[in-house]
């Protein structure tokens, strides 16, 4: 319940009514506790909208964004993501990152994932190719970070991608003129 003070700042207080029994079982009166819970409600508060700022950010970033697990499961990923690949969020987390991954690339990023998961690395960059819907074959410049708890254990992986499939068939381009 939100009450006022003589100052007419507003707290809150939660109230716990507790009955006083008789010899026969029935109340004969009660007891209310209340306490304040201003802080907790105003730590709730923040932390909504510190969640609120980071799904916008991460919905609405112009960078793919993509939250997995050690073994490269998806938990989530964002818009830009999705679109770059051309498959849903309920695609990608069916998937995983071994099955959109292009396999020449793969050991290097098995061999990057698993630093991460020893604790021997913090992050890493790589352009590597992905597998996109009808197999079209997407560069990407990754910058993967691994996201730990106050244990120090991995929780997730965080990875920001950049699709850079022009600037490699420019190279590529370049290269044929050249040679």
């Amino acid at each position: 319940i939100k009450n006022r003070a003589k100052d007419g700042a507003g707290y809150w207080v939660e109230t716990t009514i507790v009955p006083s029994l008789n010899a026969d079982g029935k109340p004969y009166q009660y007891v209310a506790i209340g306490t304040d819970i201003t802080e907790r409600r105003q730590a709730q508060a923040v932390l909504r909208e510190s969640e609120e700022r980071f799904r916008t950010l991460f919905q609405s970033a112009t960078i793919g964004i993509a939250l997995r697990d050690a073994s490269g499961r998806f938990l989530n990923t964002n818009r830009t993501y999705q679109e770059m690949l051309g498959y849903s969020g309920a695609e990608l987390k069916r998937l995983g990152s071994k099955r959109i991954t292009y396999p020449e690339d793969m050991a290097e990023e098995e061999r990057l994932v698993a630093g991460l998961r020893a604790g021997t690395r913090d992050a890493y960059q790589l352009e590597h190719r992905y597998w996109g819907r009808k197999r079209r074959l997407i560069w990407v410049k990754a910058s993967a970070s691994a996201v730990r708890d106050h244990l120090g254990e991995l929780r997730f992986i965080i990875t920001m991608a950049e699709d850079i499939t022009g600037r490699k068939q420019a190279e590529d381009q370049i290269r044929l003129l050249v040679n």
